[in-house]
């Protein structure tokens, strides 16, 4: 079992199991003091990068295909999709990250 040191000097035992969330966000050395999350920072990066890229890939070759013109058809198959799954995806994340940042911050400052 590990332990993480306060700032008074006394040890807090962590689990001796950490499951895999915790392991990759809130890793710990050998002595129980924490360390920075490379790992998951690398993760998030890579995986952020992917779907950036696959994204533009994606415009650029349906804008040269298709075309931006508003008024063919096209238009709303290819942009106009692409806009409400954007416009999904924001607000999912705001219902989601405004309660959870505002329940998660410290209850007494």
């Amino acid at each position: 079992m590990a332990s993480v040191a306060h700032s008074d000097d006394r040890l807090v035992p962590q689990p001796a199991n950490p499951n895999m969330i915790s392991r990759l966000l809130f890793p710990v050395d050998e002595r129980g003091a924490p360390k920075l999350p490379w790992l998951a920072a690398v993760i998030g990066i890579v995986a952020i990068g992917a779907f950036a890229t696959a994204y533009r890939l994606y415009t650029q070759k349906y804008a040269f295909i298709y075309g931006l013109d508003y008024f063919d058809a096209e238009f709303g198959t290819y942009w106009m999709s692409l806009f409400w799954t954007q416009i999904t995806l924001i607000t999912m994340g705001l219902i989601i990250g405004v309660p959870w940042v505002w329940f998660s911050r410290p209850k007494d400052p």
